[in-house]
Order: structure tokens, then C-alpha cells, then sequence
């Protein structure tokens, strides 16, 4: 299925079936059995990317959502924009 993602810089709008984490950085990938990755944003700090991930997954979970309960009360873009670095003063430092 794949989630919809557009990079942090905005150059890439991909559908990536694998999202991880490599300290800093957020990588996905199309096709996990052949596809090596790519970057879709670092980040300042490890707590930073942490929340960015989450934010993904809660995301992911509202789509999931919507479409288990055919609701078009609720709209769920159906594509995450990844966050700037440094988007909350919260998770900013190391």
C-alpha cells in the first residue's frame, strides 16, 4: 500500500512502502527486497527525527482510520510533508 511523501526539501513526492531512521536522518524506499533508499529529511537532533517519525506513524493512523470507517467527515491529506529541520524549538538541540 504505501504511504505518500512529499521530502523536506519538496523536490520528491514518493510512495514508499519502508520508512527508518539512521540517527538523523529519515530514509523510505519503494520496493524493500531491491530498493537501497533515499533521504526524505535530516534533522538537528535524534529527539527531532524521533518526532517527525512519530508524527509519520499518527499520520498513518489517521489514514488508516478514515478508510476503515468510510468517513469523509474526517479529511486526511493523503500525502505527509515532511517537517522542516529545526521545527519545533522542543526537539531542536541534542
Amino acid at each position: 500500500m504505501g504511504i505518500w511523501i512529499r521530502s523536506q526539501g519538496g523536490k520528491k513526492l514518493v510512495n514508499v512502502n519502508e520508512l527508518w531512521r539512521d540517527t538523523k536522518s529519515i530514509y523510505g524506499c519503494h520496493n524493500t527486497t531491491d530498493d537501497a533508499g533515499f533521504i526524505l529529511g535530516s534533522y538537528f537532533s535524534v529527539p527531532e527525527a524521533i518526532a517527525v517519525m512519530d508524527m509519520i506513524q499518527e499520520h498513518i493512523n489517521l489514514l488508516a482510520y478514515v478508510q476503515y470507517m468510510e468517513s469523509s467527515v474526517d479529511f486526511v491529506p493523503p500525502v505527509f510533508q515532511m517537517p522542516p529541520a529545526e521545527f519545533s524549538e522542543e526537539h531542536g538541540g541534542d
